[in-house]
């Protein structure tokens, strides 16, 4: 064997020895504070990755805002949650744990196998909402290709299930696992994602992590779904309230507005269905001024939404209602008429009472009340929040806009990282 055939060999070897040192794994990823570099300016590639939901709006909006701005996005995906939210409430117990377990395991083995199909690797590793299971297998992934692991942390699983949905106990084996799951997803991600400057502010104080590792994206909509039916409105005043029926919602107050509106012409719709739906229908019993149509299909609901001349936004009084935006509110803008929420520091970061939105006392039903009885008698108020409203719809969250802006913030990651 010739010196050249040696010297080949013992490089390849080198090559691949090096691409598998275990020490590599536990290396964090260095970045420079610098901005987007000459050699970024290509087609980038993005591994979206997980058990997410491909259906849920957050995963919607930020692929197609990143296909449509010019990335090659390559899912790598897996599908474990049914619906649009992952359902944690159905794994209680010993046994719904142990469930819950082997769904994971099955998951673990179809992405591991999915990944090392990928033939060249990704710039960036993309984990999609809901993705906290997922961090770790993510993260070994992200690791071997030596790329940045971004995750779309969107919201806590401790927080939603423990403290606002009340669906798992505290102190209960589940609630120590959500918040293990939350706080490893953190810290393993070298970027993470929220829908508000105030969640960033909630999260980052609760898990002592520091607030420069989160970017605030808006959760937005697209409007190839949710867009203006050319429609009749109904001939009596209607407000939708269209949803999961959560706390976050503030059922209650729904209820509360429509009793103190019972004789003022205004009628209410409920489309959907979930946690509080039935004792919701029990809260509403002899008010003649609310019907439940049920679960809605999608497709569905731009046309009644279209056809009613109010929508609901959110008035509960848990904490979350305080710091999150709903989607409910981006899909009734988004179809131009005009949406009454409550007033939290969230929904002012970037809307304005009167203006594109109506406001009210949160977790009020009397305020509730009043703003639908003035909306209800000032035509020409409805109409310029609801102009007004679509306007910043088509400004600020279609996915073309949210995904120029995840795109950019990914471009100054890969520029700032050691390969």
């Amino acid at each position: 064997m010739s010196d050249t055939e040696v010297q080949s060999r013992r490089s390849s070897w080198l090559n691949k020895f090096q691409s598998k040192n275990s020490a590599f794994f536990i290396q964090k990823v260095n970045f420079i504070d610098k901005g987007i570099r000459d050699d970024n300016i290509h087609t980038m590639k993005i591994c979206y990755f997980g058990t997410y939901s491909k259906e849920y709006i957050r995963n919607r909006v930020i692929i197609k805002g990143l296909v449509n701005n010019g990335a090659k996005v390559i899912q790598c995906h897996y599908p474990m949650w049914s619906g649009v939210e992952p359902r944690i409430g159905q794994f209680k117990g010993i046994i719904g744990f142990l469930r819950l377990g082997a769904k994971f395991l099955v998951a673990y083995i179809n992405l591991f196998f999915k990944a090392l199909e990928i033939q060249n690797k990704p710039d960036i590793l993309l984990v999609g909402y809901t993705g906290h299971f997922d961090i770790p297998l993510a993260f070994l992934f992200s690791r071997l290709w030596r790329r940045p692991l971004v995750f779309d942390f969107h919201v806590s699983l401790w927080d939603t299930f423990v403290m606002d949905r009340m669906l798992v106990k505290k102190r209960s084996l589940m609630e120590k696992l959500l918040r293990f799951v939350d706080r490893t997803s953190i810290r393993l991600s070298d970027l993470l994602f929220l829908d508000t400057d105030h969640h960033i502010e909630f999260v980052a104080n609760e898990f002592k992590v520091e607030k420069k590792k989160f970017r605030r994206f808006w959760v937005g909509e697209d409007p190839d779904f949710f867009h203006p039916v050319n429609t009749e409105k109904f001939r009596e005043f209607t407000v939708i309230y269209f949803g999961g029926f959560i706390p976050l919602h503030g059922m209650e107050v729904i209820v509360d507005a429509a009793r103190r509106l019972q004789n003022k012409g205004i009628k209410f719709i409920f489309a959907g269905r979930g946690q509080l739906f039935e004792k919701t229908v029990k809260m509403a019993e002899g008010l003649k001024n609310i019907e439940f149509l049920g679960w809605v299909a999608p497709e569905g609901l731009p046309e009644l939404i279209s056809k009613s001349h109010v929508c609901l936004g959110i008035f509960g009084k848990t904490d979350k209602a305080r710091r999150v935006i709903p989607n409910k509110l981006y899909e009734g803008i988004a179809c131009a008429i005009p949406v009454v929420t409550g007033d939290t520091p969230a929904i002012r970061e970037v809307f304005e009472h009167r203006k594109n939105i109506f406001l009210c006392e949160i977790g009020s039903g009397k305020s509730l009340a009043e703003a639908l009885l003035e909306l209800k008698r000032n035509k020409e108020l409805r109409k310029e929040i609801g102009v007004n409203g679509y306007k910043l719809f088509k400004s600020e969250f279609t996915p073309d806009r949210i995904g120029a802006e995840v795109l950019k913030e990914l471009q100054k990651l890969k520029g700032g990282f050691h390969d």
